[in-house]
């Protein structure tokens, strides 16, 4: 494989230990819709204005559109160093990017991956909001065959993201399993 070029998702799958999976990551931010409409704090009426809705949105943005791809490369360096696939030294990375920005991402890995990924994104999230209890998000993962339809798969990750926010947001769903973040080190309680 050459440095730098597009792995197939069947190589993908080859970097997982047991099965040979992979896993399809939504994630995104609960309950944006009312932080724009109602604001991070009581504030005077005047200040719940054009300004702080652009501030918010571009905030969101730029957590998903910069500091992920900083996460994911991080997580997947770590996993390829401790791969025993015979392929972890010909790949540049173990994480796709499918979508990443507003307040959502949609990525593509390696099914073992898939978890520990999620988790470093929420870690992440919570340091990059300060730890605000308001601002949360909340992930999915459908773990398939490389050769599954992706858009299927990404439809199938949206309906386990949204049982995490059925079942009370600030949460990740795989394998039909429901947790809540643990609140200090990213790790699922």
């Amino acid at each position: 494989i050459a440095a730098g070029s597009v792995i197939p998702f069947e190589v993908l799958s080859q970097l997982a230990e047991g099965a040979k999976r992979i896993g399809v990551l939504r994630m995104d931010v609960d309950r944006l819709g009312l932080l724009f409409a109602e604001g991070l704090a009581k504030r005077p009426s005047g200040s719940r204005g054009l300004a702080r809705f652009l501030a918010l949105s571009r905030r969101m943005d730029f957590f998903f559109a910069s500091c992920l791809e900083d996460v994911c490369g991080e997580v997947s360096r770590e996993y390829l160093e401790h791969s025993s696939a015979g392929i972890a030294d010909s790949v540049d990375g173990a994480v796709y990017v499918a979508y990443a920005g507003g307040d959502a991402v949609f990525l593509v890995c390696p099914w073992d991956l898939s978890a520990r990924l999620a988790m470093s994104i929420q870690e992440r999230f919570n340091q990059y909001v300060c730890g605000n209890p308001a601002v949360t998000i909340s992930g999915g993962c459908f773990v398939c065959k490389p050769k599954y339809p992706l858009r299927k798969a990404a439809e199938e990750a949206g309906d386990v993201e949204r049982a995490s926010k059925e079942r009370g947001r600030q949460r990740m769903t795989m394998f039909g399993v429901t947790a809540p973040w643990a609140s200090t080190n990213g790790e699922m309680s």
